[in-house]
């Protein structure tokens, strides 16, 4: 049970500062004007006439790169367009192999 809980906030930190970086820069996962998360799944309109996601879309996106990216999937339609997302993303991806390798160590003591 403690290793789902471990898991579980884990993937949730990690998100949620996956979520800030997108939140704080200009070109961002969320902002870029190409294949950001507001252009391609915008609903709300601001007033200059522009779109940007719900809060909700964001957490789900961001909660779905932590998991790809902890599971050292990463499929790649989720991903950083500026240096500082680049930077946290090799960082997430260290420690999704430390954390995997973790687990299952941690299942295999389980099983002996």
């Amino acid at each position: 049970m403690s290793i789902l809980v471990s898991v579980c906030v884990m993937m949730h930190s990690v998100s949620s500062v996956w979520l800030l970086i997108g939140e704080s820069l200009e070109d961002s996962w969320i902002r870029n004007k190409e294949y950001g998360l507001n252009t391609l799944y915008g609903s709300i309109e601001l007033e200059d006439g522009t779109f940007e996601a719900d809060r909700t879309t964001k957490y789900i996106t961001a909660f779905y790169w932590a998991v790809t990216t902890l599971a050292t999937v990463g499929y790649g339609d989720v991903k950083g367009f500026t240096y500082a997302e680049y930077l946290f993303n090799m960082f997430v991806e260290f420690i999704g192999i430390a954390f995997f390798s973790f687990v299952m160590g941690s299942i295999n003591n389980i099983f002996l």
